[in-house]
């Protein structure tokens, strides 16, 4: 039976710890002899690699806690420095360890390894090639110069003839000849033109630098790409002569886009990293979200996606000035960032690898499987190490095809936007997302979107909430950003409109601004039927006016009009509302008016009712002009009287009529009630008087609203009934006594003048 160590809630922290020592044990004690040379210093290896494996044994590894985007492979431990994978063999990879003895070798993508060092000795291997026409013959950059193997690593001989300096950091095999191959040395570059058989300086202008990393042009293999210690150099004629192409700056690595070769990125210190597209005539930044003053990128790779990079960086604090990746100061941790754009913005994809520094990197060409080589051992991705990442690198607003701004500028931090868009009819709205990192789902206001792409928005008329969700690649987060589009358009009218004569010639109209307001209302504007009087208020979206200029005694209405930048209320299609009628007065409590039957002037007075209530408005119709026609039997010698009173309190008012002739026999005071017309019992109005007399009270008697709110509103007449006789005839009306003997005494005479004839 297998024993195993129970660890408390507490102990993948633990565990993350006590390995990260013993890799900083391991590092610090590794760096000193590389530093020293000291080419019999093996005591570490016979010392400190059992103790290694103890302490992994008792589950002080990375296994427990390697999860989501990579997975620790089962071996081999140690500080992988290099890492090559078989091009007709994939699934064959070879790994070398800096400082736990020599190179290793799996044939099943890492599932199990065996070691692969025969004929290495005590060298520490720092680079690996393999001959991409015959895979079986490798090469090994080590601390000793190069090494061959023609049986895919089983033994190995030396290779190194020619060689001035065998500290090997970097090798290159020509794609179309490999024969041809290329050494980075600390004492510049070497070629080899028969498989390493034999070496002859390629150093002209680069023999005094340390060479990090070599890359050839699959394309042209005479361009070569140099990174040193003092910046990138290139030669255009197999190495025979070098340029620099960049300033005087340590470059870690260097990565050729093999789609594009003009296409080139080193690394550096600072998390930097450069991108040039023209071959290295002009380079850029391209490290957002990368650069750390403490990382060192030691490998870039390129995913067979051809769009996602990655890149593994260390993290080391320092002591003072160090002049390349094996210098002073002690290393944190690190890891592997991704960028899914160019290099326009990176992302930790750590998850799984715990803090450890990133030395190799190596994809896996026909299946997209990832491998990183760390501070520890060798670990795989076959899910693209996908990001816990969920942030927008850019959000784009346009309607009809010109961009819109959005407030605050764009920033990946920043969640929530506002936006106006300067359209009336919706012309071609669009919201285009693109991710920081491309392995992330984007759902505009719930459906699925395309990263990069134009998504078509819908806009109404006000404000419109678009939600943009990004979720990480591996599923981890969400983030929502929040853009409120206000469209502008014609608001619609407002409603409610009332109007309230407030002294002479002057009315004062208010409104309830309206529920569109077409993403914001600038201003309003009153127009007084008749006449045409126009009003503005102040402040410009005050809901209240006071029209001036009117005719006192005249009766008004008046409608509102909205406006904003797109036009105005009645551009929106809705029918401006009509205030009440009002009638400007000199006196609010006295009204007079022609009668529209030309009987003289109509003169109407309120008492009563409190110190405030008067005429809001009072007009004289003609019969034809009434809301409800009145029945056949009634008849309004003066026309029809009507009017609303208004700041009255509830209790009795006094309406007196004064009319220019002697009211008829039969006069009534009629009131429209609803839609009939009945008797008002609280009128007094008598044939042959001159005046007529109302009682009203608010909510009372003779208000017809029924309300008890300040107005009384009185749509009554006065008139007189003419009889109906049965069969529906109107009675002959009856003459005075002395019209009747007036009239018996022609009707004798005309009969008597009939008898003589």
């Amino acid at each position: 039976m297998n024993a195993a160590i129970a660890f408390p809630a507490q102990a993948g922290i633990q565990k993350h710890r006590h390995q990260n020592l013993l890799i900083a044990i391991l590092s610090f004690l590794h760096r000193r002899e590389s530093n020293a040379r000291e080419s019999g210093g093996s005591w570490w290896r016979r010392w400190l690699l059992p103790l290694y494996f103890i302490l992994h044994g008792l589950g002080l590894s990375s296994s427990a806690w390697a999860v989501d985007a990579w997975q620790q492979t089962s071996g081999p431990a140690g500080s992988i420095q290099a890492l090559a994978i078989a091009p007709t063999t994939p699934a064959t990879l070879y790994a070398s360890t800096h400082f736990l003895g020599g190179l290793f070798k799996s044939a099943d993508g890492g599932d199990s390894w065996i070691e692969a060092n025969n004929g290495l000795a005590n060298s520490n291997t720092l680079s690996l090639a393999i001959d991409p026409v015959t895979p079986s013959t490798l090469y090994a950059g080590t601390s000793d110069g190069v090494f061959r193997s023609i049986d895919e690593g089983a033994h190995w001989l030396p290779a190194s003839d020619g060689l001035t300096n065998n500290y090997v950091r970097s090798l290159a095999i020509a794609p179309t000849t490999p024969p041809v191959l290329y050494a980075g040395t600390d004492g510049g570059v070497f070629k080899s033109i028969d498989g390493g058989a034999h070496w002859a300086a390629a150093n002209i202008e680069i023999a005094h630098l340390s060479i990090g990393a070599l890359r050839i042009d699959p394309t042209m293999p005479a361009v070569l790409y140099a990174g040193t210690n003092g910046g990138v150099f290139k030669s255009v004629d197999s190495g025979n002569t070098w340029v620099p192409i960049t300033s005087n700056w340590f470059t870690s690595s260097l990565l050729i886009d093999s789609a594009r070769p003009s296409t080139l990125y080193a690394g550096s210190y600072g998390g930097q990293i450069f991108k040039s597209i023209d071959g290295g005539v002009n380079w850029s930044s391209a490290h957002a979200g990368l650069v750390d003053p403490r990382y060192t990128v030691l490998a870039l790779a390129l995913h067979n996606d051809g769009r996602t990079l990655l890149a593994g960086v260390e993290d080391r604090w320092w002591t003072g000035q160090c002049g390349d990746r094996g210098g002073c100061g002690g290393v944190l941790g690190g890891g592997v960032f991704k960028s899914t754009n160019g290099g326009n913005s990176w992302s930790l994809v750590n998850s799984g690898l715990s803090y450890e520094p990133v030395q190799t990197l190596a994809v896996d060409s026909s299946n997209s499987t990832l491998y990183a080589g760390t501070g520890s051992r060798v670990f795989k991705s076959t899910n693209g190490v996908l990001s816990r990442d969920s942030r927008l690198l850019n959000l784009v607003l346009t309607s009809g095809g010109n961009p819109v701004a959005l407030s605050p500028a764009f920033d990946s931090a920043v969640s929530a936007y506002t936006a106006t868009v300067q359209d009336t009819h919706n012309a071609g709205a669009t919201l285009t997302p693109t991710a920081w990192i491309g392995d992330v789902s984007i759902t505009v206001n719930g459906g699925t979107v395309t990263d990069g792409e134009a998504t078509p928005i819908a806009l109404d008329v006000g404000d419109n909430v678009v939600n943009v969700a990004i979720t990480s690649g591996d599923g981890s987060s969400t983030r929502t950003y929040t853009v409120t589009v206000t469209r502008l358009g014609p608001p619609a009218a407002p409603s409610n409109v009332q109007a309230k004569p407030v002294g002479s010639s002057k009315v004062t109209v208010t409104w309830t601004a309206p529920t569109n307001t077409g993403g914001g209302i600038t201003g309003y504007v009153v127009t007084a039927q008749p006449g045409g009087q126009t009003c503005t208020p102040t402040p410009p979206t005050a809901t209240s006016c006071t029209v001036t200029g009117l005719t006192d005694g005249r009766t008004y209405t008046f409608t509102v009009e909205a406006t904003n930048s797109a036009g105005s209320s009645s551009d929106s299609g809705t029918t401006p509302a009509q205030s009440n009628p009002a009638t400007p007065l000199v006196n609010a409590q006295a009204f007079s008016a022609a009668s529209p039957t030309g009987s003289g002037t109509l003169t109407a007075t309120a008492a009563g009712g409190g110190s405030t209530c008067g005429f809001e408005y009072a007009q004289v119709l003609p019969e034809a002009n009434v809301s409800v026609a009145p029945a056949a039997h009634l008849h309004f010698p003066h026309g029809v009287l009507d009017f609303v009173l208004t700041g009255c309190n509830q209790t009795d008012v006094t309406v007196t009529v004064n009319y220019p002739a002697p009211l008829p026999l039969g006069v009534q005071y009629w009131k429209l009630s609803g839609n009939t017309w009945t008797p008002y019992a609280g009128a007094v109005a008598q044939a042959g008087a001159t005046t007529a007399t109302l009682t009203l009270r608010d909510g009372g008697q003779g208000d017809d609203d029924g309300q008890a709110n300040g107005r009384i509103v009185d749509p009554g007449q006065v008139a007189v009934v003419q009889e109906i006789r049965p069969g529906g005839t109107v009675a002959i009306p009856t003459l005075n006594q002395w019209a009747l003997m007036v009239l018996a005494g022609m009707l004798l005479l005309v009969g008597w003048r009939r008898s003589l004839r």
